[in-house]
């Protein structure tokens, strides 16, 4: 049996064994007195409807294809619904089921801009509205101390507790970005920021189909000073696409990520995660597309006619995030990649050194300043 059938089989297994779980909660608990289970329970459910509307008026270009913003006045719509389900079916393991609903667009098509400011329109539209689901996972929680603290319960974590050394496996379909690459003050697309750029580093390429989820696993370790979490996940087999290249042989992506937390401010608490990726699909060359299209070889430069089972990009991130005195949070983040492979999962800029943006946020008042290097950038 090969992996995808394996998925095929497991899946419904998953939900089957959640409508038993959720079936013995109701019998064998005292009736809830409200619609959903409590907050505090070993149920989660949750909701979520995002819109974002954009749109900018007429300005001056010295030049406009057919792939760039376009200079006349325009605005756009996206949404997207979600639905967090979980049960913790015993203590340590996690069941979570997540259902998505897209649809809309972003100014210009999400071309022009390295830096789109809409994050949710790298799902593509023209896949429709139709729900599909977005993450289905096992989360299991295996204790190496006797030692707990609390956490705050979200969707993808839904204990109320958790070992203060322990390891963590997931196993299933998820965004990368749900694990990799994260802080506090810059990784959510609905409620922090909308630029897919400032909520994970720009030139970040995480494995994911067009809709930004892929299947994989994950492993994690954590103690109260840092941590480290490790990644295999499935790469698409075009870029863009939303079929997923089920040969492991051929097309895969690994991530690592080391996380510390230094004591650099008295009574503050200091994050530094250092992340790489490693992606082995069907990608094109950059290099060779302009070469071919300079001799004469295209009338265009297409990096679709450039691809090589086996192409490998990588790259490198920094991502740091501080609390500061008066209610003031920052973060910043830095990276590169190798810039002559085309990016599979997402249409992210490319960049040899990217920008690093700082943000502070205080009281609900926020402000960023952006300070750029020297880069080379290709959208």
């Amino acid at each position: 049996m090969n992996i995808k059938n394996l998925v095929r089989v497991v899946v419904p297994l998953l939900i089957s064994l959640i409508g038993v779980v959720a079936a013995q909660e109701v019998t064998d608990a005292k009736p809830l007195l409200t619609i959903f289970p409590h907050p505090e329970g070993r149920f989660w459910i949750s909701g979520q409807a995002n819109f974002i509307f954009q749109g900018h008026g007429g300005f001056p270009a010295l030049y406009s294809g057919p792939n760039s913003l376009k200079d006349t006045s325009e605005h756009a719509l996206s949404r997207v619904f979600t639905l967090y389900t979980g049960v913790e079916v015993m203590r340590g393991t996690e069941l979570l089921f997540d259902v998505e609903s897209t649809g809309g667009r972003g100014i210009s098509d999400a071309l022009g801009l390295a830096g789109f400011t809409n994050v949710d329109v790298v799902r593509n539209p023209d896949l429709g509205p139709r729900p599909y689901i977005a993450r289905i996972m096992v989360h299991q929680t295996i204790a190496l101390s006797g030692a707990e603290s609390e956490q705050e319960r979200n969707p993808f974590s839904i204990s109320k507790t958790v070992p203060e050394k322990r390891l963590e496996i997931r196993l299933g379909k998820f965004s990368a970005a749900d694990f990799f690459d994260t802080n506090s003050v810059g990784s959510d697309g609905h409620l922090q920021f909308t630029n897919w750029t400032v909520v994970n580093n720009g030139a970040y390429d995480y494995a994911a189909d067009t809709r930004g989820y892929t299947y994989g696993a994950i492993l994690e370790y954590q103690q109260p000073r840092f941590g480290v979490r490790f990644g295999e996940m499935l790469m698409p087999k075009v870029a863009n696409g939303i079929d997923l290249d089920w040969d492991l042989r051929r097309a895969h992506a690994e991530n690592l990520e080391f996380e510390i937390r230094p004591s650099i401010l008295a009574s503050q608490k200091t994050t530094i995660r250092a992340l790489s990726y490693f992606n082995t699909a069907n990608m094109g060359d950059y290099r060779e597309a302009v070469v071919a299209f300079l001799r004469g070889i295209n009338s265009k430069p297409d990096i679709t006619a450039h691809r090589h089972q086996g192409s490998l990009k990588y790259g490198l991130g920094l991502n740091i995030e501080q609390t500061l005195p008066a209610n003031f949070r920052a973060f910043a983040r830095q990276d590169g990649t190798k810039a002559d492979t085309n990016h599979l999962p997402t249409r992210k800029p490319t960049t040899r050194a990217q920008s690093v943006l700082i943000w502070l946020e205080s009281n609900g008042i926020e402000s960023s300043i952006r300070l750029a290097p020297r880069s080379s950038a290709t959208a």
